[in-house]
């Protein structure tokens, strides 16, 4: 499903900036205002992304890199390497919500320091486990975590093929 994002259009992004090294510059100055045009255009927002506003209304600098090279906005954009700030064509790819999701770097919350390990205080054990599609799916108990980790690597390069993340940013 394509997503219509209040109209922009792939020559309306190309009047509007150039791209360099993963970043769009505005070529004028947009509004009157006094945005140097040498730096990246937009702000860093307070979720990590870069947004630019554009004919009122604030977009995602990654969306904008995408449609500038492409001329669509697929369903959800996906940043190969984590970092919501490297917007150059070759780290976006188009992908379902599940897929980004997949590529999700490790939680806050995460204890263990193993994307999908957990310990577990009744067996007293290390828990591998990951979700496909709507089910989660307990890969075993083990005694170690270096266990558990090679088992849920190996499982989630299985199911999640290039969308596999281990919870490590990849630079």
């Amino acid at each position: 499903m394509l997503r219509s994002i209040t109209m922009i259009t792939q020559s309306q992004v190309k009047e509007l900036f150039t791209y360099k090294d993963g970043n769009l510059y505005w070529i004028n100055r947009p509004y009157k205002s006094r945005v140097d045009i040498t730096k990246p255009a937009g702000t860093v927002t307070s979720d990590g992304y870069r947004a630019i506003m554009v004919n009122k209304k604030y977009r995602r600098a990654h969306r904008l890199v995408y449609m500038y090279h492409y001329g669509f906005y697929p369903e959800t954009l996906d940043h190969r390497n984590n970092d919501r700030l490297d917007n150059s064509i070759d780290n976006l790819r188009p992908a379902t919500y599940q897929q980004n999701n997949r590529n999700a770097s490790l939680a806050k919350s995460n204890t263990s320091g193993v994307k999908g390990v957990s310990y577990c205080k009744q067996t007293d054990r290390w828990k591998a486990a990951i979700r496909t599609g709507t089910k989660n799916l307990t890969v075993g108990r083990f005694d170690s975590i270096k266990e558990a980790e090679k088992a849920i690597i190996q499982k989630r390069k299985e199911i999640h093929g290039n969308y596999a993340n281990n919870g490590r940013v990849v630079k």
